[in-house]
């Protein structure tokens, strides 16, 4: 999935909206009950671990997510992968910190280069927990994460985030640099300056430049390309993306370049999602001919 088509998903509100502000729909009157649960459980998890005592008067934003998403690429397997993301919130025992259990590679599908690049295979499940340190240096956002991954035994990685952005009258210019260190392809670093053109309220045009170096593999990657987002409503968009991606294996070449657009649709605003993306995949390995596929993603948030 494009990071232009997840950027649609927002992330939880740190307040569930009252009932008599939500659609009449049970759906949503089960998800908001179940979500007090959740959140309350959290509350007093937080508290025991901060000794008992209540140290701040905030309300606790816990989020579970049950994501299932589905790869069906020509010529490919049919794929169905349910995931789990539970991100646990716990204000009282550090403010800064968070407690993360996800069962889907994160690095994969969030981080660096692959952020940006059309999922045309399935993820891989993957069990970890993580500490995340999240801190704002003036207009920098900075963001430091030991990871402890369980898959084929016990790994460590870390992973540190640094992004900002500086707005002009005709462009808005995001820089980011990642480093990160990983048991199975050693340290590397990414580095993003995307740049998004608003041409009106609800249309955005985006220049996509990233690069990615990995140090044990002597691996350079890079994307460039194109997209343009268009918000019909406030609950539905649509993106259109063309990503050319090199890599320096076996010399640098272009490997793929992929067209795509995404349809993403919140149902209930924060508690049913959904994206649904075909594309078109022209890979260097069947010299360049198209290969169509398609994604899709369900997300039920509590």
């Amino acid at each position: 999935m494009s990071a232009q088509a997840l950027a649609a998903i927002p992330e939880k509100i740190d307040e569930v909206p009252p009932p008599e502000l939500q659609a009449p729909n049970d759906m949503v009157k089960e998800d908001i009950e179940i979500t007090k649960a959740i959140d309350s459980a959290a509350s007093r998890v937080d508290v025991f671990l901060a000794g008992g005592k209540k140290l701040v008067n905030k309300m606790n934003i816990t989020k579970v997510t049950i994501r299932n998403q589905i790869n069906w690429p020509q010529g490919g397997p049919f794929a169905y992968n349910p995931h789990l993301d539970l991100r646990l919130n716990l204000p009282n025992l550090e403010k800064k910190w968070q407690l993360k259990f996800l069962t889907y590679d994160e690095d994969q599908e969030q981080r660096g280069i692959n952020a940006s690049r059309i999922k045309t295979a399935p993820l891989q499940t993957d069990y970890a927990g993580s500490i995340g340190l999240l801190q704002k240096l003036g207009k920098v956002n900075v963001e430091f994460e030991p990871r402890l991954q369980f898959q084929g035994g016990v790994q460590l990685s870390y992973f540190s985030r640094l992004s900002s952005s500086a707005t002009t009258e005709y462009f808005t210019i995001r820089p980011e640099a990642q480093f990160f260190a990983k048991s199975d392809t050693g340290v590397g670093q990414f580095f993003a300056a995307d740049i998004d053109f608003p041409i009106y309220k609800t249309l955005v045009f985006t220049l996509i430049d990233e690069e990615q170096y990995l140090d044990r593999v002597n691996t350079l990657s890079t994307n460039n390309g194109i997209g343009f987002s268009y918000n019909y409503t406030d609950l539905l968009s649509q993106n259109y993306t063309l990503i050319f991606e090199s890599t320096n294996r076996p010399n640098f070449q272009l490997a793929q370049y992929t067209v795509a657009t995404a349809f993403t649709q919140k149902i209930y605003k924060n508690v049913l999602h959904y994206t649904v993306q075909p594309y078109l995949a022209f890979a260097n390995t069947l010299d360049y001919l198209g290969a169509p596929g398609i994604n899709f993603e369900l997300d039920l948030i509590f």
